[in-house]
C-alpha cells in the first residue's frame, strides 16, 4: 500500500513540476488539453500547485504522518475527478477517454482508497 500511495505522489508531482515551470510546454504535451480553450498560463500554474501540493501531501501521509493528510491530499484530486465524471456525463469532450479515465479519474479513486486503507490500518 506504501509503494502504490509513493508511486501515486509522484504522478501528482511529476505532473506539477511541468505544469508550473513550464506551462506553455505541459499545455501542449498532455493529451486533450489544447482542445479545452486556449492556454492561460496562470490558470495552468494555479492547477499545477494544487497537483504539486497534493501529491506531497500523498506522499507524505504515506511516509508516516497520516490517514489525515493523506485524504486532504486527495480532495483536490478527488473533486477535479468528479468534475469531469460530471462533464461527460453532460456530453462534454475534456479530451481522449483513455486519458479522462487513466489520467484523472483512477488515480483520483486511488487516492481516496489508500487514504481510506491507511485510516483502517492505523486504527
Amino acid at each position: 500500500m506504501r509503494v502504490l500511495a509513493w508511486i501515486l505522489a509522484g504522478f501528482y508531482v511529476l505532473n506539477g513540476i511541468p505544469m508550473i515551470a513550464a506551462p506553455d510546454w505541459w499545455y501542449g504535451a498532455t493529451p486533450g488539453v489544447p482542445g479545452t480553450g486556449p492556454l492561460n498560463p496562470h490558470f495552468v500554474v494555479d492547477v499545477g500547485i494544487a497537483f504539486l501540493g497534493s501529491g506531497l501531501m500523498i506522499g507524505w501521509g504515506a511516509a508516516g504522518a497520516g490517514w489525515r493528510l493523506a485524504l486532504a491530499g486527495a480532495a483536490f484530486p478527488a473533486g477535479h475527478a468528479l468534475f469531469h465524471i460530471v462533464g461527460f456525463l453532460a456530453g462534454e469532450n475534456h479530451g481522449p477517454l483513455l486519458v479522462e479515465v487513466f489520467g484523472v479519474i483512477v488515480p483520483a479513486g486511488l487516492a481516496l482508497w489508500l487514504a481510506t486503507a491507511m485510516r483502517a490500518k492505523e486504527g
